[in-house]
């Protein structure tokens, strides 16, 4: 559970009352990218893959991933799947903004940088970081971000988001986080919707069924490979320690 600050809005629900329509804010975000400038502290880890994150094969994962879809689809809404790498989040909010996700994930994570150093106390008194070292080591690529990051996007794009997690049984939880000043009475609906699953990963939630994001199907494609070579490499070094 979050603590909520003063001004830092999260709000829990069990309804989805506020989940239809999506928002492009392109020009919002191409303002406040060419704004901030690159960071220049994150080092060039592009190459960086999560090879831990095949553990989402794991059949709890993938129970939660079914019931979770299920109790969307009961809503009208689907899952649009993003890389796990690290960057989930990120990606997943520049699709749900139909922005480019290799190139804007990285612009999304420094705004979100340059907006938690400014409001660190802000973050520390709502209980949604520990200490400053946190946003510092949410700078790198492939670094998982916390709820702090979520809270700086909702901040830095105006608009509210949407999580939604759970599905067990049918039933889901919605949080919702709304940016300091609220949007404006023509972005009233939660601009930004995501599922987020137990393990730490975040999806983009579509109204429409059956769209495939090609940047996963690479990934995945690319995740597999690798996946296999480390077996081969696991399974020849138990045959040379015979």
């Amino acid at each position: 559970d979050v603590s909520n600050g003063p001004r830092l809005a999260l709000k829990r629900c069990k309804g989805v009352e506020d989940l239809d329509g999506t928002t492009n804010k392109l020009d919002m975000i191409e303002e406040v990218t060419q704004s901030s400038g690159s960071s220049g502290d994150a080092p060039d880890q592009s190459g960086a893959s999560d090879t831990a994150s095949l553990a989402e094969s794991l059949p709890d994962i993938e129970a939660a991933r079914r019931n979770q879809d299920h109790a969307l689809a009961t809503l009208g809404l689907y899952r649009y799947k993003i890389p796990s790498d690290g960057n989930c989040m990120f990606r997943a909010v520049a699709s749900q903004l139909n922005l480019d996700q290799e190139k804007y994930q990285s612009l999304l994570r420094q705004v979100s940088v340059k907006w938690m150093r400014q409001h660190i106390e802000e973050l520390l008194g709502a209980g949604l970081l520990d200490s400053e070292e946190e946003i510092e080591e949410m700078v790198m690529d492939g670094s998982w971000p916390n709820q702090a990051a979520l809270v700086a996007l909702s901040n830095v794009l105006s608009t509210n988001i949407a999580i939604i997690q759970g599905g067990d049984k049918g039933s889901i939880d919605i949080q919702h986080i709304t940016p300091i000043t609220p949007p404006t009475e023509d972005d009233q609906s939660a601009g930004i919707k995501l599922a987020y699953l137990y393990n730490g990963h975040y999806d983009s939630v579509v109204n429409e069924p059956h769209l495939s994001n090609p940047t996963y199907t690479h990934w995945a494609a690319q995740a597999m490979k690798e996946n296999v070579n480390l077996s081969r490499s696991s399974e020849n070094l138990l045959e040379n320690s015979d």
